[in-house]
């Protein structure tokens, strides 16, 4: 699954965010290439606060490598960065 997910195989659908309920890994990065979709069924996906917690750190660690920019040295960014980053790759 993670490989369709990673090459952008698997069409976003709430009921697809849902499969992937067991790995909040997985399922962030299936957001984090349907962002737009995801943003339109948001309501309809029921996640939990350590999914949304999840998404929102690889929100900020995408806007700031575009940008150039590091996390705060020390902060709770760098210590989630070096987890995720076993599971995204960010572009």
């Amino acid at each position: 699954m993670k490989i369709l997910v990673d090459r952008n195989l698997v069409v976003f659908s709430a009921e697809n965010l849902s499969h992937l309920a067991g790995s909040p890994e997985l399922g962030v990065a299936f957001v984090k290439n349907n962002v737009d979709d995801f943003f339109q069924a948001q309501n309809e996906c029921g996640l939990d606060d350590d999914f949304r917690q999840k998404l929102l750190i690889v929100c900020k660690i995408r806007y700031l490598r575009r940008r150039k920019m590091k996390p705060p040295q020390g902060g709770a960014i760098m210590c989630q960065e070096e987890s995720l980053d076993a599971y995204f790759t960010m572009s």
